[in-house]
């Protein structure tokens, strides 16, 4: 009589899959052990035998394992419907299914009055036909009219109304409550699906606040409390988040004119985050560099906040912008960008840099670069407008005026100085006490300073009638005066200094005439 002897079922999945002869056993089997759910079987050869599944019944196992495990895993998470309150779910499922009513008690309500009146099922069931045929209709007819794309960027932002964005944001609250990162990723994807549009990396022609100036004021207003809410520091790890979702999704070839519209929102009132990520930024930068469109995307998001705040305007310019000026692709751009810059500060700006910081900006805007000629000359005009600005916005003259003085060597190469000299010494009286201490040192600088004054007298602006009425003026040139003497009697004379006595006397008769002008009574 033959026996089968099976492996328990509790050690391996499925019906039992080795079975022996008890007959052979009882000739040949010695002893037969388990260990790690195997079966180590002494067979008459004195050897240990292994009978376990066969390498494919394994597998099967672990995958069997593997999604019960998931099964339970996925048993154990909560519902949606558990978690929100059931307003909030009904809302949520009226997005995807329209004005249907969901309240079970209508559905059931429903069904009782079909088993009870089976009469007039065919008459309901012809009407729920066409009921839903026009509710069908109706809903393409809306899909078609929500559906068709806009024409342009400009009607495309002109449609999005604070109402909308109001809406999505409440969504994101509900399905990610207390994720304000998630929140602002949600509204930048919004936004972005809203304008499905390819333009321009640096929006060519365009004012420099577009697109957030197609956005209604009620718009920009709800989109900026928004993001006043989710706090500063969020903010500044979002605004790199999104430049690289920038970068990732120009790379694929997708519309980006949402992110853009979101990072610009962010800069024009928190200027400072992109300085703030500038070690970041360059790496983002360089990784990008060999492809223009989207290296030229980078530069442009981060240099909206120099359009409200100069200084940052000039960081974000010398770290981050200049390392690519002599790169053809971008020479235009950055170059264009400080005078963009200058145009948008306000006459009483402030540039909150000391002065090495201000004069490494300066002395890097007045080097010769093998560019274009037109763009090297752009950049000389941005550092005469930048060099004005911050001399009006300093309170210490004097040590601007040294840096420059010194730095006078042509009257035509030398522009810049002098004019900076000159409203020095206009807005400053201490910088006649510096000039005056370094006038021996530097006749030429003296000199050329000298025939700056006199070309500004010509003009008789402003300016210079303040210059010529004050005191301090007036004593510098008899000190100046006093100071020529003292050098015509050295040994060595300076070739200049003729001509600087020359001008000095000049300079004291111009003045008194000036002077007489000033005061005349006017009819």
């Amino acid at each position: 009589m033959l026996y089968l002897l099976y492996f328990s079922s509790s050690y391996f999945y499925a019906p039992p899959v080795k079975c022996i002869y008890l007959d052979y056993l009882q000739r040949s089997l010695v002893s037969v052990k388990f260990v790690n759910r195997k079966f180590y079987i002494n067979m008459s050869s004195s050897q240990w035998e292994v009978v376990t599944k066969s390498k494919k019944a394994r597998n099967l196992d672990k995958k069997v394992e593997a999604h019960t495990e998931k099964k339970r895993q996925a048993a154990l998470l909560p519902k949606l419907e558990e978690i929100l309150p059931s307003h909030e779910y009904r809302t949520l499922l009226s997005g995807k299914r329209g004005k249907e009513n969901h309240s079970p008690a209508k559905s059931v309500s429903s069904s009782t009055k079909s088993k009870s009146s089976p009469i007039n099922k065919n008459a309901n069931n012809s009407k729920d036909k066409t009921a839903k045929k026009e509710q069908s209709s109706q809903q393409q007819a809306k899909s078609k009219s929500t559906v068709s794309k806009p024409k342009s960027l400009e009607s495309a932002m002109r449609n999005i109304e604070a109402n909308d964005f109001a809406t999505k944001l409440e969504q994101l609250k509900i399905v990610y409550p207390g994720s304000e990162l998630l929140w602002l990723k949600g509204v930048a994807s919004f936004f972005n699906e809203k304008l499905p549009f390819d333009c321009d990396p640096i929006f060519s022609g365009k004012s420099i606040y577009y697109p957030s100036n197609l956005a209604s004021t009620a718009l920009n207003n709800a989109i900026v409390d928004f993001l006043e809410s989710v706090g500063e520091e969020n903010l500044s790890y979002f605004y790199h988040t999104l430049l690289i979702n920038m970068t990732m999704d120009l790379s694929k070839n997708m519309p980006i004119v949402g992110y853009k519209f979101i990072l610009q929102l962010i800069s024009q009132h928190w200027p400072h985050v992109a300085s703030n990520n500038m070690a970041k930024i360059a790496l983002l930068r360089n990784s990008y560099q060999n492809r223009s469109n989207i290296c030229l995307s980078i530069l442009w998001a981060i240099g909206q906040g120099g359009y409200k705040e100069i200084t940052e305007g000039i960081k974000v310019w010398q770290n981050l912008m200049l390392p690519n000026l002599e790169l053809k692709s971008y020479t235009k751009f950055v170059a264009e960008y400080l005078e963009k810059v200058l145009s948008a500060a306000k006459e009483d700006c402030t540039i909150t840099l000391n002065q090495n910081e201000f004069f490494s900006f300066y002395n890097a805007l007045k080097t010769h670069y093998p560019i274009p000629k037109e763009t090297q000359e752009t950049l000389g005009k941005c550092a005469h407008g930048f060099l004005i600005k911050y001399i009006l916005s300093s309170s210490k003259h004097s040590n601007i005026f040294v840096t420059l003085f010194r730095n006078i060597d042509d009257f035509k190469r030398s522009r810049s100085e002098l004019e900076g000299c000159f409203c020095c010494l206009v807005h400053g009286e201490d910088s006649f006490k510096v000039w005056k201490m370094n006038y021996k040192k530097q006749l030429m600088s003296s000199l050329l300073l000298f025939k700056e004054i006199e070309k500004q007298l010509d003009k008789a602006d402003i300016d210079m009638l303040k210059l010529a009425c004050s005191n301090t003026f007036q004593a510098f040139l008899d000190e100046a005066q006093r100071l020529n003497e003292e050098l015509s009697l050295a040994k060595r004379k300076d070739p200049n200094l003729e001509d600087l006595i020359a001008i000095v006397e000049t300079k004291i008769h111009l003045l008194h005439r000036f002077t007489d002008l000033a005061t005349m009574p006017t009819y």
